[in-house]
């Protein structure tokens, strides 16, 4: 499956939403596998206890605002 931005949102500059939009915007049109890959490498953002979000969940929170699609 393949990411597909639909429209951008306005966040907020330097949040972890803005920055975890951004990482998925720059692979729109690729494979998920590569985000996947590219987020877990290097998490754009931390949370308040310095760990790693699953890219995962950035990603189905983007689908569930119907910002981006999952397509084939």
């Amino acid at each position: 499956m393949k990411i597909r931005v639909l429209n951008a949102p306005e966040y907020k500059a330097g949040i972890a939403r803005a920055k975890w939009f951004a990482a998925v915007k720059r692979h729109d049109g690729k494979d998920i596998d590569s985000f996947m890959q590219n987020a877990t490498k290097r998490p754009p953002a931390l949370t308040k206890s310095g760990e790693a979000e699953p890219p995962a969940g950035g990603l189905r929170y983007f689908v569930r605002q119907e910002v981006v699609e999952l397509v084939d």
